[in-house]
């Protein structure tokens, strides 16, 4: 039993810290795999995030292909945003939808961010034990699930990373150990399927160091601006451990598939502090396009008065509602302006040209009044 190729993938792996925790010696797994394989440094497209680079990993393709730059994306016919869905919005198959369309034995992990389908020969879990899933466990053939839940359970940390109450040491150390407990399931999971058949590729792909880079990635270095000591103190470098913690779950399931074994290891993109003026960028494009005397629109006036006169007993009640009405009065003021900022990711922002021919009330020419602009 094993498997032909095994293709792991690190989510939220940071290439320096890799490097310095293997010259601490205390990535032995890392260490050996580096030392037997070729290493490549990857870049990710400038200004994108996770979601982006692991779906380009699985189609092969860039995002103005794939169709997937962000979790929002903008739509050209109503100039409103629509969530992203996964198992409808694709326009590139992913690399294990054609190995199983081969007739290979697959099986894939928690791909963070892949497109979902239907398998035939193989099978695929998408969002079992997964980085702020975008939606509830889904597994083919549906039969997996009565065996992944009946034999290694649901999330410890369900709900996604940033709907943990984490306000107490030990809310702390029992999100910590939550995240032990999710490695180790996937694990067993991974080892038993090695086990059980031959395979020609399995994947298994854990996203827990990227669950922690949000909460602690300022413990890692007491150099970092939000550096706490006394939290530090208390629960550790949690950031390291699980890193020690992936290493051994890399030895693992490498033993179980066998010498033969082709290893491939995927990880990135990394994770870094969280420096953003990304809120300021629909008035910057707004004083860009109209001139430096423009009055605010009417969306940031609607946001102004109701950060002013609403109070936050009220907000988080009324948030849904509120947030319509905001796309409501920006959309409209889309229509007539030259360019606009949409949502694109956390770390970057993202103008948008009014184009004719591609949005419905485009008011730009393609060509060169655009490139001029």
């Amino acid at each position: 039993m094993g498997c032909k190729t095994l293709l792991f993938g690190f989510d939220g792996l940071d290439h320096q810290r890799l490097d310095q925790l293997i010259a601490e010696g205390v990535l032995p797994n890392f260490e050996r795999l580096r030392s037997q394989s070729q290493c490549v440094r990857m870049h990710n497209y400038p200004g994108l995030g996770a979601g982006a680079f692991w779906t380009s990993a699985a189609t092969g393709d860039t995002p103005a292909r794939h169709g997937r730059y962000f979790y929002l994306q903008f739509d050209p016919k109503t100039y409103d945003y629509k969530t992203f869905e996964q198992e409808l919005a694709f326009h590139k198959p992913a690399f294990w939808e054609t190995l199983d369309a081969e007739g290979k034995r697959v099986a894939v992990i928690d791909w963070h961010r892949g497109p979902f389908n239907e398998m035939k020969n193989g099978i695929l879990i998408d969002n079992w034990l997964a980085h702020d899933a975008a939606s509830p466990p889904r597994m083919s053939p549906p039969s997996t699930a009565d065996m992944v839940f009946g034999k290694y359970g649901h999330d410890p940390i369900a709900g996604g990373y940033a709907n943990q109450k984490i306000a107490t040491v030990e809310d702390h150390l029992n999100f910590a150990e939550g995240v032990r407990k999710r490695i180790g399931a996937k694990v067993r999971l991974s080892v038993d399927l090695l086990n059980e058949r031959e395979w020609d590729l399995i994947a298994p792909c854990f996203s827990e160091l990227h669950d922690l880079g949000h909460y602690y990635l300022q413990l890692t270095s007491e150099d970092h601006e939000l550096f706490d000591p006394a939290l530090r103190e208390s629960i550790g470098d949690p950031v390291r451990a699980c890193y020690i913690e992936t290493d051994k779950a890399l030895g693992e399931i490498r033993q179980a598939a066998g010498d033969d074994a082709v290893i491939m290891m995927l990880g990135g993109p990394g994770i870094g502090p969280m420096i953003s003026a990304n809120s300021a960028m629909p008035e910057i494009a707004l004083k860009l396009d109209i001139g430096a005397g423009a009055p605010p629109s009417g969306e940031a006036n609607a946001r102004r008065a109701y950060q002013s006169y609403v109070p936050n007993a009220v907000r988080h009640r009324i948030a849904p509602l509120a947030r319509r009405i905001r796309r409501l009065l920006a959309k409209n003021e889309y229509k007539s302006r030259r360019f606009f900022s949409v949502p694109h990711n956390d770390n970057a922002g993202c103008i948008r040209i009014n184009l004719k021919g591609r949005e419905k009330y485009g008011v730009v020419k393609p060509g060169a009044e655009a490139d001029a602009l």
